[in-house]
């Protein structure tokens, strides 16, 4: 009866000790499975962050862009905004910059060929063709670039207007 007693109480012990085994491992698969699902967010949260400051990066350079495009436009008006090389050649500053911009300047430049300031107006046509010849325009214009050119002769204003907006016209969907 003894031996049939330790054999039970051994059975049981062994049961108890299967059951702890067993919850031990179920925990265990628990935390890891908890600690996947947390770590797998922790990566989405990370990756989210990540994307979250590039766009706010891309934001305000997109911003700081349009400012200095703005303070551009607002300078064509200034003809003491210029520096010679050269032979007595003239840098048209504001122009040539708008023109090493390209595409975020375009839009503005468009606009701004109806000031009423014919110096203004002038340099405007001049920073359009060079704008539209900048790489960021040709790709998707090709060889296709506003032909206007810095004339302050006002006699040829309106026929660059109309190359200018026929090309806009043509081209405006890249800018939506």
């Amino acid at each position: 009866m003894n031996f049939k007693r330790h054999l039970i109480i051994k059975n049981l012990l062994i049961f108890c000790l299967l059951i702890i085994i067993g919850y031990l491992y179920f925990e265990l698969n628990s935390f890891k499975n908890h600690y996947q699902i947390e770590s797998e967010k922790e990566k989405q949260l990370l990756e989210t962050v990540v994307r979250l400051e590039e766009e706010i990066d891309y934001l305000n350079k997109r911003q700081i862009k349009e400012a200095e495009v703005l303070y551009l436009i607002e300078k064509l008006k200034d003809s003491g905004f210029t520096r010679s090389y050269g032979d007595g050649h003239t840098w048209y500053i504001a122009a040539e910059e708008l023109g090493m911009i390209g595409k975020p300047a375009i839009p503005y430049l468009i606009e701004n060929i109806e000031t009423q300031d014919d110096y203004e107006r002038a340099l405007t046509f001049y920073a359009l063709l060079l704008a539209s010849q900048h790489e960021n325009v040709k790709e998707f214009a090709g060889r296709d670039y506003i032909i206007t050119y810095l004339d302050f002769d006002v006699e040829r204003h309106e026929e660059m207007k109309k190359v200018a907006y026929q090309w806009w016209k043509k081209h405006r969907h890249n800018w939506d």
